[in-house]
């Protein structure tokens, strides 16, 4: 009968699950979590390779700018006195005579020279005359005002600009540095002295007359006897 067969050829249907898009899913999220691994592990060291770079260059800049600095020195330093050169000299009083142009601010120099320094030179040997034009300069640096500029003007000349003073201001500068130069003990030659020539700019001047005059001064108090100071 129908119910016999149905017994014995019964077909038990059992519903089976589809796991592809499941295992599509775990592939796909584990390549994009390898992909993101890598890639963080990539930009890692990338970031680390680019900060190493910074550090380089950074370090690269500083001493660049050392050398800048140490350069700019060299330039504008005499290698002997440690003074300024006649280049920075020649700088500063054409800004200071375009100063005076702006704003009519008032400025003198002083030019001094050691009294006989050839015969320095020829007595005790050009390392004596050296140190002697160390001392100098070191003498000038420590008697003059912060806003002062000193430098060597050439072999033994010194010039010393002074914003905001007038020639009276410069007149008792130099002979205050006069009478220090007089009374210091030098080693080797002991008593050594300079003559000095001083003025003040006159609105409108140029570099080269402002020197011309006091240079002037300058021969003149060598002429009157060396050791003093003449006003051009």
């Amino acid at each position: 009968s129908q119910s016999i067969r149905d017994k014995w050829i019964a077909i038990t249907i059992k519903p089976v699950t589809d796991y592809t898009l499941l295992w599509q899913a775990i592939f796909l999220a584990t390549l994009l979590l390898s992909l993101s691994l890598y890639w963080n592990r990539r930009l890692a060291r990338a970031n680390q390779k680019i900060s190493s770079t910074l550090s380089e260059l950074n370090l690269a800049q500083t001493k660049l700018e050392e050398q800048n600095q140490i350069l700019k020195k060299i330039s504008t330093t005499d290698p002997l006195t440690n003074v300024f050169n006649r280049l920075k000299l020649d700088e500063a009083l054409e800004n200071e005579i375009q100063r005076a142009a702006r704003n009519g601010s008032e400025f003198g120099v002083i030019l001094l020279d050691i009294d006989h320094f050839k015969k320095v030179n020829d007595t005790y040997g050009h390392q004596v005359g050296d140190h002697s034009l160390v001392i100098f300069a070191r003498l000038l640096e420590t008697a003059i005002r912060s806003v002062d500029i000193v430098g060597r003007w050439g072999g033994e000349e010194f010039l010393i600009l002074c914003p905001g003073t007038d020639e009276n201001g410069c007149k008792l500068l130099a002979e205050n540095l006069r009478a220090l130069i007089e009374e210091k003990d030098f080693p080797k030659t002991g008593q050594q002295t300079a003559s000095f020539g001083v003025t003040s700019h006159k609105l409108g001047e140029k570099v080269e007359v402002l020197i011309e005059r006091a240079d002037r001064a300058l021969y003149r108090a060598k002429e009157s006897g060396r050791n003093r100071v003449e006003v051009g």
